[in-house]
């Protein structure tokens, strides 16, 4: 699973003290009458406070991760699979977990991570691929701008 969002640009920076985004950014839920695949589309810290660090050793600032939700949902809310071929999936629930949002929310620290949360309907071929295991995570693409960070 993936989606795209290129309105970028969206700093990016290394961390050297982190949880990795393959322990943390799985599919969560799944509707199988309707191709539903929901879950974490791109975590910025765990519930537990501690910054994500993905495949590539970048971590997304919270305020970029909220931006960029915001362009995705704005540009079409489509996706595509494993970044290849066309968008055939549709982004058909979204919601940007800050920390500010949580508070609002009533829900208290250390429940949920802050994140942003995704719901996409999909192709009969990539929820079989879902369902057989083959898909386990969503896989954000995007443009950022590189910034080191120091922890």
């Amino acid at each position: 699973m993936g989606f795209t969002c290129e309105t970028g640009p969206y700093r990016s920076g290394h961390m050297s003290t982190v949880a990795t985004l393959w322990e943390v950014q799985v599919i969560r839920k799944v509707e199988t009458p309707q191709q539903r695949v929901f879950g974490w589309g791109l975590i910025t810290r765990t519930s537990e406070g501690v910054v994500v660090v993905d495949k590539q050793g970048d971590m997304t600032e919270v305020e970029d991760m909220e931006e960029a939700a915001y362009d995705f949902a704005k540009s079409a809310g489509l996706g595509g699979e494993m970044h290849e071929g066309a968008a055939t999936a549709r982004l058909i629930e979204s919601m940007a977990f800050t920390p500010e949002k949580l508070e609002v929310l009533g829900i208290p620290t250390g429940v949920l991570p802050v994140a942003h949360w995704v719901g996409f309907e999909v192709p009969a071929a990539t929820f079989k691929r879902v369902q057989a295991g083959e898909r386990l995570m969503f896989s954000v693409e995007g443009t950022a701008e590189p910034e080191a960070v120091v922890v």
